[in-house]
């Protein structure tokens, strides 16, 4: 078994949802992108740029936001009460100062984002909406 670890001429197999993050991020500087995760629903993170952490608690609290009748104004991540700007039953988009953070949901995942500029955070929220329709597509 050990073996198999050390056979370099085995192929490696990259994590699919590293690649995922990876495509949002080289969205980085068109968007003012910061970080980027995509989380499942259940409360665990799937990938996330380094230092991009959220509770399973966080997480768990996202679903309720997307419940319809739901219609709180703030919300709390990663230590800041932020403001929600906007939400559909697919994507909210809520701010705190000038950083903004974009939560798509797909079926079983959540791609959250932080953007860093109130004049991008709208683009940047349409192209996320296009991702999260594609993860959607394939399943998740």
């Amino acid at each position: 078994m050990l073996g198999m670890l050390a056979n370099p001429g085995l192929p490696h197999i990259p994590n699919a949802w590293k690649l995922w993050v990876d495509h949002i991020m080289k969205k980085k500087s068109q968007y003012c992108l910061k970080d980027a995760a995509l989380v499942h629903d259940t409360g665990s993170m799937a990938y996330g740029t380094r230092g991009f952490i959220l509770t399973p608690q966080e997480i768990m609290n996202l679903k309720t936001y997307f419940l319809e009748g739901n219609t709180r104004e703030s919300l709390s991540l990663r230590g800041k009460t932020l403001i929600v700007k906007s939400r559909d039953s697919k994507q909210l988009v809520a701010f705190s100062g000038s950083k903004y953070f974009i939560i798509s949901r797909s079926g079983s995942m959540f791609i959250i984002v932080l953007c860093e500029s109130r004049k991008t955070s709208q683009e940047a929220a349409d192209w996320l909406r296009r991702v999260n329709q594609t993860l959607t597509e394939k399943g998740y």
